[in-house]
């Protein structure tokens, strides 16, 4: 009896942890998608980099995070692209080119749902049919 309560307090204890790490990821992601809805509505050009600047620091964090089971290397693959094209936008902010800058922002959020699906849970039908 003993030992059965034990093997519960450690399963128990490892989904915790477990959890709270995927609670920190989906955490750091909503920060990420306010910092982006910020740096789309920013008037001043500084603010707009000064947004990009930190949803690239939690981009990096993020690549560190463990993802579900079989999606971690395109999960990765992703966050690299959206940092890419931050990078980008950044550069063309820098250098005057608003519009281009706006337009490279915008293909993040085609980013964002294309990598989302990843992550998805299963559909009903999907649990009973495979």
């Amino acid at each position: 009896m003993k030992y059965l309560s034990f093997l519960i307090l450690i399963f128990s204890l490892v989904s915790f942890n477990s959890y709270a790490k995927q609670s920190d990821l989906s955490v750091t992601m909503k920060n990420i998608g306010h910092l982006y809805k910020k740096a789309l509505k920013a008037g001043d050009n500084e603010q707009k980099v000064q947004h990009i600047s930190e949803m690239i620091e939690l981009l990096e964090k993020s690549k560190k995070a463990k993802f579900k089971s079989g999606t971690q290397e395109e999960s990765v693959q992703g966050l690299n692209k959206v940092i890419s094209a931050l990078t980008l936008a950044q550069k063309q902010i820098l250098a005057g080119k608003i519009d281009e800058s706006e337009s490279t922002l915008l293909k993040i959020d085609g980013l964002r749902k294309q990598y989302h699906k990843l992550h998805e849970p299963p559909s009903f039908w999907e649990l009973i049919f495979g």
